[in-house]
């Protein structure tokens, strides 16, 4: 289960005042240890700005909100209904270059030794548009990619060695090489039209063995034959097929993110 803990602001009437605690309210809570990481994008600024925040956490060092593809756009921030925030992928207008950016994701790059950790669960909530599609054949630039292990090969140059990604509007795989190879997770419904999807997705992984769950439906933990060294885990909440530049309403979001130690 994802942790939440919320951060809170005050406002300030003068400038100048005895104590930070006065201004900004009391900090939050400090994190339990066997969370690393935690975000909920609060540390950004207004709807649509760009987000250079960096959560908490022991591990906060480890950890980089960027997006793909375009590695000189910035994530941008997003206020949902409820009040809650988030980051997406930038528009064309706010980047000023580019093409189908609703095809790409706001990354959560996990780096540094976090990487040594020999058990992690990674929780997050993606939020997925009104109209969302992967019944169609994916562009060759798209990614549908919820979840990457990457390593490194014997010339330094960065290779997926496993991921979790949609295979269509229903169903989702483990892949290994780039290859299907694991088991799959069926949803109860596909995940298409009506309202703004937000969805809780769970990664274990252990010596190896990995474990997936996606809104609720899961699938029995996969052991790889092969245990590579991580060079870089990314957690996104996929890409949208329906190519758009510039419609928010098609783009997809991070809306908080948790890495930690499983329980015993």
């Amino acid at each position: 289960m994802l942790t939440r803990l919320p951060i809170r602001f005050a406002l300030c009437s003068v400038i100048v005042l005895p104590s930070i605690v006065a201004c900004f309210g009391p900090p939050p809570p400090p994190l339990p240890d066997d969370i690393l990481y935690l975000n909920d994008f609060e540390d950004g600024i207004a709807n649509g700005d760009e987000y250079f925040g960096s959560g908490r956490g022991s591990r906060i060092s480890d950890v980089q909100v960027q997006v793909d593809f375009y590695p000189d756009h910035r994530p941008r921030t997003v206020r949902y209904a409820d009040g809650t925030a988030g980051v997406r992928m930038s528009t064309f207008l706010e980047s000023q270059h580019g093409f189908d950016h609703s095809l790409f994701r706001p990354l959560i790059a996990v780096t540094g030794e976090t990487l040594r950790e020999p058990s992690l669960r990674f929780s997050w909530i993606a939020v997925l548009p009104q109209l969302f599609d992967h019944s169609v054949r994916p562009a060759a630039y798209e990614d549908r990619t919820i979840f990457a292990f990457n390593e490194r090969d014997d010339v330094g140059n960065e290779l997926e060695a496993f991921s979790v990604r949609f295979i269509d509007n229903a169903t989702l795989g483990l892949f290994v090489d780039d290859v299907a190879a694991g088991p799959l997770i069926f949803l109860s419904e596909p995940l298409v039209g009506g309202t703004e999807h937000a969805v809780s997705v769970d990664i274990d992984i252990t010596d190896g063995s990995v474990a997936a769950s996606f809104d609720g439906a899961t699938h029995a933990p996969f052991v790889l034959d092969e245990v590579p060294t991580p060079s870089r885990y990314l957690v996104t909440p996929g890409g949208n097929s329906i190519a758009s530049d510039t419609d928010t309403t098609l783009f997809s979001s991070l809306q908080t993110v948790e890495i930690r130690r499983p329980d015993e």
